[in-house]
């Protein structure tokens, strides 16, 4: 359509000046002939020669202002030609950048409720061998728990080899307005990788002290007293709601707020203060320690 508008103008512009310079060939002409013979006032020679002069002077005239009209109207041409594309590369970069928000937002909508329910199997399997504590544990039940807590384990390990790949500006700094007794000076601590490390490595030394102890529980039929692993003995102490409990409340704060966070808003660096431990906003999840 662009093309063809512009060889159309082309055409008009040229039959424009070919009939012009038609006109002035004939002016020329007329004026040539009438002034060969040097006529006197009030004769047709005289007459013609001044009116093929007037012609002359009109088509020169016309043509700078017909020269003038069709420069503008064709720059006018291009500037809207040009308004145009920007607005169609504008509209096309709109649903490309709203297509990926929501990719982006349906990644971590699906890692935020992957990550609770590894994390609440997690808090399931603890209570129920607080509930089983008093009692000695044989072969049977040490495998059949640290199954459990391995598939917990490994589920957490894949989060933090995934958060990674996740292609989103808006988990580069996602803990501005947040509790600041979430925040780490460091700036390594801030990311979702190093929260999901910790509560993977967490695990992993529970199931280090499974490869290590299985052997001795399994060589006392009658069982050993929970309270024997040490590991697994503070895992159902305090020591989880410190460690896991933690640093799940931070996966929970930046996938939250970066779902929230309007499109185009690049958060500014938060400048970190050391606070006493303030109850979480209204809107925000909270996942309690179990």
């Amino acid at each position: 359509m662009r093309e063809d508008s512009s060889h159309g103008s082309g055409k008009a512009r040229l039959l424009t000046f070919g009939v012009l310079l038609l006109v002035a060939a004939v002016a020329a002409a007329v004026l040539s002939w009438a002034a060969s013979s040097r006529p006197a006032g009030n004769t047709l020679r005289y007459e013609a020669a001044k009116t093929a002069l007037q012609i002359l002077a009109v088509v020169v005239i016309g043509g700078f202002a017909t020269l003038a009209t069709f420069t503008y109207q064709s720059t006018r041409t291009q500037e809207m030609q040009r308004l145009a594309r920007q607005e169609e590369r504008r509209h096309r970069l709109e649903d490309l950048a709203a297509d990926k928000r929501d990719r982006q937002d349906d990644a971590l909508r699906t890692l935020l409720q992957d990550t609770l329910v590894s994390y609440n199997a997690t808090k399931k399997l603890r209570r129920k061998l607080r509930a089983v504590i008093e009692e000695r544990f044989t072969i049977e039940a040490y495998d059949k728990y640290m199954f459990e807590l391995i598939d917990r384990q490994l589920e957490f390990e894949q989060f933090a080899r995934l958060c990674p790949l996740i292609d989103d500006n808006r988990l580069q700094n996602p803990l501005i307005g947040e509790p600041t007794h979430l925040l780490d000076p460091r700036p390594e601590c801030e990311s979702l990788e190093y929260s999901y490390r910790k509560i993977e490595r967490y695990l992993n030394r529970i199931i280090r002290e499974y490869e290590k102890s299985r052997a001795k529980v399994a060589s006392t039929p009658a069982g050993i007293p929970i309270s024997n692993l040490s590991k697994l003995s503070a895992f159902l102490g305090s020591r989880f709601p410190r460690v896991a409990s933690r640093h799940m409340d931070k996966i929970v704060v930046i996938l939250h707020t970066a779902v929230l966070q309007p499109p185009h808003l690049t958060p500014e660096p938060p400048t970190v203060r050391r606070e006493r431990p303030r109850q979480p906003r209204p809107d925000t999840p909270v996942v309690s320690s179990g």
